[in-house]
This record gives C-alpha cells, sequence and structure tokens, in this order.
C-alpha cells in the first residue's frame, strides 16, 4: 500500500551536512544511524538508508566511502542515554574521531553532554553533528550543528493529507517533499582544531 507521506529531502539533507563536515577537513569519521530495529528500516526508502546514501554521496567527492577504514558506523536508540553511552566507546577509538555525525539531534546532544561531562571539548577537541533542529539543539553549549525540518509544517500538511483522506477527498501528491535548512553552529570546528 502506498502510504501518502510528508518528509524533507533526506538524501540531499544529509550530503548537504556531511559535505559541510568534510569541507572543514573531517576525515575521521563516526556516524550513528538509527536503531536496527526501527520499524522502517527495511523499506527501500527508509529515512536510514536515504541518509547513508546522502553521507555516502558527500564522501566520494573526498575520496572516502562508508566502508573506508576512518568511518564508523554505530546505530542506536534515539535517546540521550544511548548517546551517552556511545559518546563514551567513541573516545576509546584510536585513531580518535574528528566528527561524530548523528542522524538524530537527541543522541547528538547525549554524545555532547557526556563530551562534556568527561572533559572533552567541543569543538577544539571533537566535532558533533545532528538532524533535525529540536528546540534544545540551539541551547545547548556550543549550540549543535543540525539540519531543520520544520516539524509544525511537517504536522500541519499531514493533517490536511489525513483529513483529506477521512472525507474520501482526492490527495493531490502522496509524497510531499518539503524544504530544509543547515544550520552551522559552533559544535562543528575545523578538523585541525581537533588534532
Amino acid at each position: 500500500m502506498d502510504m501518502p507521506s510528508v518528509n524533507i529531502d533526506d538524501k540531499s539533507a544529509s550530503r548537504d551536512i556531511m559535505n559541510l563536515v568534510l569541507a572543514k577537513g573531517h576525515h575521521h569519521i563516526v556516524i550513528i544511524g538509527l536503531s536496527d530495529v526501527s520499524y522502517e528500516k527495511s523499506a527501500p526508502d527508509s529515512i536510514q538508508k536515504a541518509r547513508l546514501t546522502g553521507y555516502q554521496e558527500a564522501m566520494q567527492a573526498y575520496g572516502l566511502s562508508l566502508a573506508s577504514p576512518s568511518v564508523t558506523i554505530h546505530t542506536s536508540e534515539c535517546t540521550l542515554e544511548e548517546g551517552r553511552l556511545l559518546a563514551r566507546r567513541i573516545l576509546d577509538l584510536k585513531p580518535r574521531p574528528t566528527c561524530v555525525v548523528c542522524m538524530s539531534d537527541i543522541v547528538a546532544i547525549g554524545c555532547l553532554l557526556q563530551f562534556t561531562d568527561m572533559g572533552v571539548s567541543v569543538p577544539q577537541e571533537i566535532s558533533i553533528v545532528g538532524f533535525d533542529n529540536i528546540v534544545e539543539s540551539s541551547y545547548m553549549i556550543p549550540p549543535l550543528t543540525t539540519i531543520g525540518q520544520p516539524a509544525s509544517e511537517k504536522g500541519r500538511k499531514a493533517a490536511e493529507m489525513l483529513f483529506s483522506i477521512i472525507r474520501k477527498e482526492p490527495v493531490a501528491d502522496h509524497h510531499v517533499i518539503i524544504p530544509y535548512r543547515v544550520l552551522e553552529r559552533e559544535s562543528l570546528g575545523p578538523a585541525e582544531s581537533t588534532s
């Protein structure tokens, strides 16, 4: 069944944020993806797959890939606790990554909080970026670089589609794509500052 949806272009957004990371000189990167138990992970158009494809496309221009030795991929539940747990593991990696790229602001914030608790300075010792632009991301110290997707617009458009379906009215477009923004904030610094 073709389910209606309202989304951003996750592949393009991921490509754009990874391009920003790579342009800052980061090549030792950890990607924290969405949990393997995510309800839609096996779908051919899953958010996880779209975002990984976007990251891969950006990396190719820099001679990297998701399989490069300098790239590590983890998955996590979308919780602060998982972000904290992975942050501790990331700090044990040799060589230490210069940037953590998260598919969720909540996980990124968990990492950021753990790094701070452990005395690791962001972005001077390690950079971090998220995805979603939840309200808390701009209030972190330092503020989180992220992808902004307008949640209220997504909700409004989804509700409009739902009411049209309930009223048995035709839905003009079953898959609505809304714009996103790359929000570069202070959590992403140049790689040389993390050496």
